[in-house]
């Protein structure tokens, strides 16, 4: 008795061994062969491209949170209101000079 369920759990093992291996190598061969790879590489590219996208967005996002915080200044608003559009104080007199 013993040595036939000895027999039975060594068959056991081997055949599971064998299966286990066809399995590793199977998917081992899938893994390697051409079109797998060049598609893995591709992905690695794709990748690349929107994790760098996604840090120039980043970078875009701080700048513009930046101007965000100098716009609630309202001497900030002022400067600019001035320079780009030409506004005056209620108070002071608008002069251009020619050359």
């Amino acid at each position: 008795m013993k040595g036939k369920r000895r027999r039975l759990t060594l068959r056991l093992k081997i055949t599971l061994a064998t299966l286990g291996s066809i399995v590793f190598l199977g998917g081992l061969g899938y893994f390697l062969s051409k079109d797998s790879l060049s598609h893995y590489f591709e992905l690695q590219k794709v990748l690349a491209k929107f994790e760098f996208e996604n840090q120039s967005l980043k970078n875009e996002q701080g700048s513009i949170l930046q101007e965000i915080t100098r716009l609630q200044d309202k001497n900030y608003l002022e400067r600019l209101a001035r320079e780009n559009l030409g506004m005056i104080k209620a108070n002071e007199i608008f002069i251009i000079i020619d050359k």
